[in-house]
């Protein structure tokens, strides 16, 4: 009896760790490799990227591959100037290193070098 309690009391008050479904939708926070801060607003379908330090918006199409992988690509700006040197690529995205409340997500473009980063769930 004593054990159910101990469970019940760490799943109600500390939070149970997040799935990879937990990510298919919300609005998020991404610090970035290059040490900028990203905030991604998801739907099932669509991804919007908020990079408020330049006032840059961008929408993606995300197809999810299996529960924890998935691809944007379809990128376009809404709002803001584009980095001339940006891919415009189809960006591959692994979700790994749940906790309560993020995610570690690695990412590439075909034949680039994987980069990690990590992504807090927000709402």
């Amino acid at each position: 009896m004593k054990s159910i309690a101990i469970v019940a009391f760490t799943y109600l008050f500390l939070g149970s760790p997040l799935t990879c479904k937990d990510f298919y939708s919300g609005t998020f926070e991404l610090d970035s490799v290059d040490k900028t801060t990203h905030k991604i607003i998801r739907t099932e379908k669509k991804q919007i990227e908020v990079l408020e330090t330049v006032g840059l918006e961008t929408e993606f199409d995300i197809k999810w591959l299996d529960e924890c992988n998935y691809i944007l690509f379809n990128r376009h700006v809404i709002k803001g100037f584009d980095d001339p040197y940006v891919k415009n690529d189809t960006l591959y995205n692994q979700i790994s290193q749940l906790d309560e409340h993020s995610c570690k997500v690695t990412s590439w473009f075909k034949g680039s070098t994987k980069t990690e980063c990590k992504m807090v769930k927000v709402k």
